[in-house]
């Protein structure tokens, strides 16, 4: 019943051949997909270095009130389902908007850009998420960060506890109040060393736990019991 993603560009083909299409896409990125080997596209260019560049695409993160689709509230009252609500990923949206290397380096190179670009989906995840769960019970928030590898994680729990803290907690302490029982991050990856800096922030699931880099379920069982 509610849009928190950005409110994009239509795509717009470039160039296609039989082994890659070239596009331009929702942000305005070059992206290329190879056919044979990929089902993701992989991008070219980004385009957010600066803040001057964020405030250009900040409009399509803004709130508008027909984010809220109020005949898919209806149908979700009338289903009897699991009522699942996504939000944007603290890291994840910046890493679309700027590459994971210059995402990595601004939280200590452009601190307040990378503010401003959490707070932004902080609001507007709020705002339309707060106005569905007035007509619908949500079961279930889930966030999509998928910020770690073999090695770990992409950031460290200094940076997980005051990005994605408030922004976590801001959206769960809500919705939890209003009948919400699960709150889920999707990622891959060694994910040890923040487990503890991600749980302040509100999570009771995580998604995958990926034994081939590390993740042991018995041993995190073992540590956070039933509150993971």
């Amino acid at each position: 019943g509610g849009d928190t993603a950005p409110r994009g560009l239509p795509p717009v083909t470039l160039e296609e051949t039989s082994e890659h299409l070239l596009q331009r896409d929702y942000l305005g990125r070059t992206v290329k997909l190879c056919k044979a080997t990929a089902t993701i596209p992989l991008p070219l260019d980004f385009p957010v270095k600066t803040m001057e560049d964020w405030w250009r695409l900040k409009p399509m993160f803004e709130f508008h009130p027909d984010r809220i689709d109020v005949a898919q509230m209806a149908r979700a009252r009338q289903a009897e389902a699991w009522v699942l609500a996504g939000m944007p990923g603290a890291f994840d949206m910046a890493r679309e908007l700027m590459g994971e290397e210059l995402a990595c380096l601004a939280y200590y190179d452009q601190p307040e850009l990378m503010a401003d670009i959490v707070q932004t989906l902080s609001d507007t995840t709020f705002a339309v998420l707060e106005r569905v769960s007035r007509e619908v019970r949500i079961d279930q928030l889930s966030v999509h960060e998928d910020f770690a590898g073999k090695s770990g994680p992409l950031v460290g729990p200094d940076i997980v506890r005051a990005y994605f803290r408030p922004y976590y907690r801001r959206i769960w302490e809500m919705l939890a109040e209003r009948g919400t029982r699960v709150f889920q991050l999707d990622s891959d990856g060694n994910l040890q060393p923040v487990l503890d800096a991600l749980l302040d922030g509100g999570l009771t699931s995580i998604f995958p736990m990926e034994p081939a880099v590390g993740m042991d379920i018995v041993a995190v069982r073992r540590q956070y019991g039933s509150r993971l």
